[in-house]
């Protein structure tokens, strides 16, 4: 069983928590599916789990464990009963795909035998046949993923727990998490963490059938709460909220102008740079530019390439390292 009471966690010098009040029971031989936006804190959530971080306040026990309590030389002991499948797999970069599942199993008290006739197996299940002596950095990005759900077979966990499962895709055999649920023992409990799953209602009802029971939880929670603006090119030295405080539009947004010379109209000119320029002005980068354009991508970054985004202080620094 997993319990988490009045668990609430905010981390250093954070404006406002990852996670407030939380009381959740999870029994044994229940799935559980959480699905959140971005920054909600489902990863949080998971490192609180496997004891990677701690709670600011309440408990939190894991078969009959306080990881509130328990000392720092037992936390490798407690996290052999996880699998867990992380959104950065967490390979062993220089042993080979073989030897990152022997490894698992070994520490866990397999024997050399019994390892060499389950690691075949695991392979298959798995589509990795004849890519035991690859190296992670010699397999794709579908295979790397395939390796980190691998070691969810090698060990006897007791809890699965598969964080941003909507990644896990496979152009082949469809998706690669879902296999890890279907080959899944039912007596595994497992905790699958999602942002953006638009049919979770039939994805548990699909869980439910094929695993075990299964229960949903579904939050908009964000610790960090999203903010839009707008930039306007007629007005290149700002950028405007796009909405007023009371959620109506601002009304100093204005549309703009398709400029004409001859008859024609003329094409905008590229923002970027000065959309940079405005988000580094006011303290808010780092950002995420999209352009769908690999042309224009390469244009706009060879527009941004005389911008300083440091401080002076910053610039002093980093002249000292380098």
């Amino acid at each position: 069983m997993i319990e988490f009471k009045n668990v609430s966690k905010k981390y250093d010098g954070a404006p406002s928590h990852a996670l407030k009040d939380i009381n959740l029971t999870i029994d044994k031989g229940e799935f559980v599916f959480v699905v959140g936006s971005s920054g909600a804190g489902k990863s949080t959530f998971l490192k609180l789990m496997m004891r990677e971080e701690v709670p600011s306040t309440g408990s939190i026990v894991v078969d009959d464990i306080d990881l509130t309590k328990i000392k720092k030389r037992d936390i490798p002991k407690f996290r052999r009963r996880l699998g867990i499948v992380f959104q950065d797999f967490r390979l062993f970069p220089k042993m080979t795909v073989y030897e990152n599942i022997a490894f698992a199993m070994r520490v866990t008290g397999w024997t050399k035998k019994e390892i060499d006739a389950r690691v075949p197996l695991i392979l298959h299940n798995v589509s990795l046949d004849g890519k035991q002596d690859r190296y992670p950095s010699e397999l794709s990005g579908g295979e790397q993923q395939k390796l980190a759900i691998a070691h969810i077979y090698s060990k006897q966990n007791r809890y699965v727990i598969l964080d941003e499962v909507h990644y896990m895709n496979d152009e082949q055999r469809g998706t690669v998490w879902e296999e890890s649920i279907i080959y899944c023992p039912t007596n595994v409990q497992i905790i699958a963490l999602s942002a953006t799953v638009a049919n979770a209602d039939k994805l548990t009802e699909w869980i439910n059938t094929v695993h075990s029971k299964t229960e949903l939880i579904n939050t908009d929670f964000r610790p960090v709460p999203l903010r839009y603006f707008y930039f306007d090119s007629s007005q290149p030295h700002t950028i405007l909220p796009l909405l007023t405080p009371n959620g109506t539009l601002n009304k100093k947004i204005k549309p703009e102008k398709k400029q004409f010379k001859r008859g024609k109209v003329v094409q905008k000119k590229s923002v970027v740079k000065d959309v940079v320029r405005n988000l580094h002005e006011k303290d808010m980068l780092p950002a995420i530019y999209f352009t769908f354009s690999r042309k224009k991508c390469d244009e706009q970054m060879e527009r941004c390439a005389e911008l300083c985004l440091v401080t002076p202080q910053e610039q002093e620094q980093i002249k000292e390292i380098i």
